[in-house]
């Protein structure tokens, strides 16, 4: 759920929104949950990292 930046009204409905809608916070809470564990595992994490070590020390050597 997003919301334009510095619009309190926006948030502040989004927050009553949600705390209104049981449904939609546990489908919500769902996608988050499937997004975090499928993205931000640490394989994930040491692959990045692992990339980065790669392209340091490629230029390193350039």
């Amino acid at each position: 759920m997003l919301v334009p930046p510095g619009d309190a009204d926006a948030l502040a409905k989004a927050i009553s929104r949600l705390l209104a809608d049981d449904l939609l916070r546990k489908k919500m809470g769902e996608a988050a949950r499937r997004r975090v564990e499928s993205h931000f595992t640490w394989e994930e994490a040491a692959k990045k990292t692992v990339a980065v070590y790669e392209e340091l020390l490629a230029d390193a050597h350039r």
